[in-house]
């Protein structure tokens, strides 16, 4: 036998002893996964104990522990007696208990789900032990959703334990938004300065927009340091500043989107008195965003969608959603596609009876927005039309598509900073950046990502 062959038979049994070795790991996974029982699986209170102490606390194959949490939380919400409750908020609590002192984000997504069961199980002693939580070093958005349940519980009385954390960069945002749930009835002057001082934050990027909400709540929407601050906010508070600044309520906004061509004239008779009192309370909330969305979608003037598709981007079912609300004035007709396989190279339509034609780019379950309406703008340009498709910036994957006219739009982008995303790639650098943060975490766990 020679020197190659025997190291060749060496190596060859050493990768068959590995391979067999990683089969039999993926097969206990595999066994472990399908016998850890969905909370459907878990009939008595005692089964989801004995899952609950069971399972794994880092095994993302092993579903005991999350299951029993979730049948926990079901149970509590529609069967269980005052004494099963109890048992349930008891065992949420001393566990969660054990995890306050850890930083890791698994952690804090572990006890928000022993929140909401401790939620349902509605102990006498929850608001005390939810300002253990609000306390603890915890990730700062999990003790902010302490936070959120707390005032819910207390309203008011929150104020001292809100102030007390309030400069606690992480949590910082978080009381912002709970103090702006209080409303007017938390517009102390040592809360106004509290919130004013936050406006400054350069730790928390999300403290100063809540910072700014939370003053608009409590009736300070015209205090001068707003205006100085407006670099510092997202672009939906900016806008609710600037809208607050120009003197506009709800009723002035709304004719603003009428003149503007986002409404159209002849859907000015859904207008009704609540609509406009309603826009007006959200407006009051500070939360520009809602308060011009719901207005938008109860008028049929906006389509709100998921950028990712599933499987792939449907662009016949876009265009034909787009025609909706720019209707009667925007007509898309004749929609031809032309697929390779489930990959759309290429959409012809008509516009308001101008032919269109753009090649969207291929990005799996991700819909290029931007040529859709870089085509559709196109055609109308050419068509000598006032009428534009644009995409307002959501902060997350969702687009919302309105209709405007050109002028309109530029009008409410320059001087209200109406949030137009220029380019219609927001949303989706948005989804896909939050989806390489879940991946990554993932890899860090030792699993191996694909992505579909």
């Amino acid at each position: 036998m020679t020197t190659w062959t025997a190291a060749i038979l060496v190596w060859g049994s050493f990768f068959l002893f590995c391979a067999a070795l990683l089969g039999f790991w993926g097969y206990a996974f595999y066994i472990e996964w399908q016998h850890s029982p969905g909370p459907q699986g878990l009939k008595t209170l005692a089964d989801m104990q004995r899952a609950f102490r069971r399972g794994s606390k880092t095994s993302l194959f092993d579903r005991r522990r999350s299951s029993a949490i979730y049948a926990m939380q079901q149970f509590a919400e529609q069967e269980a007696d005052a004494t099963q409750r109890d048992a349930i908020a008891i065992l949420m609590r001393d566990e969660i208990a054990t995890a306050l002192h850890k930083t890791d984000n698994g952690t804090a997504n572990d006890v928000r789900r022993m929140l909401d069961t401790l939620r349902a199980a509605a102990p006498s002693w929850e608001a005390d032990f939810l300002e253990r939580v609000a306390r603890s070093k915890l990730e700062g958005w999990v003790r902010g959703y302490a936070l959120d349940r707390l005032v819910g519980l207390r309203g008011p009385e929150t104020l001292g334990i809100l102030l007390e954390l309030i400069d606690d960069t992480s949590v910082a945002h978080a009381v912002a938004l709970a103090i702006a749930r209080l409303g007017r009835r938390a517009a102390t002057p040592e809360v106004i300065a509290a919130l004013e001082r936050t406006l400054t934050d350069s730790q928390n990027g999300w403290a100063p927009s809540a910072a700014a909400q939370a003053l608009i709540s409590l009736g300070q929407a015209t205090t001068p340091i707003l205006a100085r601050h407006l670099d510092r906010f997202d672009p939906w508070t900016a806008f609710t500043v600037r809208v607050t600044i120009a003197e506009l309520d709800a009723g002035a906004l709304i004719e603003r989107l009428i003149t503007s061509g986002v409404v159209a004239e002849h859907r000015r008779k859904l207008i009704k008195p609540a609509v406009i009192n309603k826009m007006q309370q959200v407006l009051s909330g500070g939360d520009g965003f809602k308060a011009v969305t719901a207005l938008l979608q109860r008028l049929r003037a906006i389509y709100i969608f998921d950028t990712e598709w599933d499987p792939v981007p449907d662009y016949e079912a876009l265009l034909q959603e787009l025609a909706r609300i720019g209707g009667p004035r925007v007509t898309i007709t004749d929609i031809a596609l032309q697929m390779d396989g489930e990959a759309c190279r290429e959409v012809a339509c008509q516009v308001a009876g101008q032919p269109a034609r753009f090649s969207p780019q291929f990005m799996g379950d991700w819909t290029d927005l931007s040529a859709v309406l870089n085509g559709l703008n196109a055609a109308l340009a050419v068509a000598d039309r006032p009428e534009r498709f644009a995409n307002l910036f959501s902060g997350d994957q969702n687009a919302c598509v309105i209709v405007g006219h050109h002028d309109g739009l530029v009008e409410l982008e320059t001087r209200l900073g109406l949030p137009i995303d220029p380019g219609a790639k927001a949303a989706i650098s948005i989804g896909a950046a939050a989806e390489d943060h879940v991946a990554a975490q993932l890899a860090a766990s030792g699993l191996k990502v694909s992505r579909g």
